[in-house]
């Protein structure tokens, strides 16, 4: 992913936790070293091993691995080789496969094993932040295992989800706390491109 003006690069076969962070503005390099213009290094510590499965761009790195998500950021206005630090969210790990996606400003994506839709956000109450379940009111929606996730924002914000072979709606109105979810009588089987 892109993020404040560096290309960030998420797990190795070797190195399966460490995201590496470009040279500020030029994407192409990775030249180590303490400025706060130069690339970093950050192993994402965790009980387990896990490989990272996807990094989403938002107000901070979101990182997701099999086993937790996570995320990076900085005291300052940005991370830096000296300015970093990495919060986990939680343990419910993230399905290989399943693209995540930025919609109203939260991260979306789909816990491992693929029957559950997660929103990464904020809670004031506990000022912490949390993966809140987005199946919670229709918990047998996703039975059949997420396939893929996109988000339409006009005229409506949906996002549109491939369950098993059939297309689910979910209704996403952050601003009112609304979340309801629909299936869609498509009349055959469903391939989202």
């Amino acid at each position: 992913t892109f993020h404040q003006q560096r290309m960030v690069l998420g797990g190795s076969p070797i190195q399966i936790q460490t995201i590496w962070g470009s040279v500020t503005g030029d994407i192409e390099s990775f030249f180590e070293g303490l400025n706060d213009n130069e690339s970093y290094e950050f192993a994402v510590a965790s009980n387990k091993r896990n490989p990272i499965l996807w990094l989403k761009s938002n107000v901070s790195l979101n990182i997701g691995t099999l086993g937790g998500e996570f995320f990076a950021s900085s005291a300052g206005a940005s991370i830096t080789p000296t300015d970093i630090s990495i919060e986990q969210i939680g343990q419910y790990g993230s399905t290989e496969n399943v693209e995540p996606l930025i919609a109203s400003g939260f991260t979306l994506f789909a816990q491992g094993g693929g029957r559950k839709l997660r929103e990464l956000r904020f809670s004031d109450e506990t000022k912490r932040n949390y993966a809140r379940d987005l199946n919670k009111v229709a918990e047998h929606i996703a039975d059949a295992g997420i396939k893929q996730i996109v988000f339409q924002q006009e005229p409506y914000q949906v996002v549109w989800t491939l369950i098993g072979d059939k297309l689910f709606a979910l209704t996403y109105e952050t601003e009112e706390d609304v979340f309801a979810w629909s299936e869609q009588d498509c009349g055959s089987v469903v391939s989202m491109a």
